[in-house]
């Protein structure tokens, strides 16, 4: 798999444990969305560096 694929997986993986930790802990929740949002940048940084 590549970087790119696995810090996109990584980033849905967080993303789904924030939505189910939404239902009791919202603090969490926020801290999980935020470490996806950040694995997606990285990933979307890979994408257009192969571009440049």
């Amino acid at each position: 798999m590549s970087q790119i694929q696995s810090l996109h997986q990584q980033a849905m993986d967080l993303v789904e444990a924030a939505v189910a930790r939404l239902r009791g802990a919202l603090e969490q929740a926020t801290q999980l969305t935020r470490q996806a949002f950040e694995q997606e940048t990285q990933a979307a940084s890979l994408i257009a560096s192969a571009f440049d």
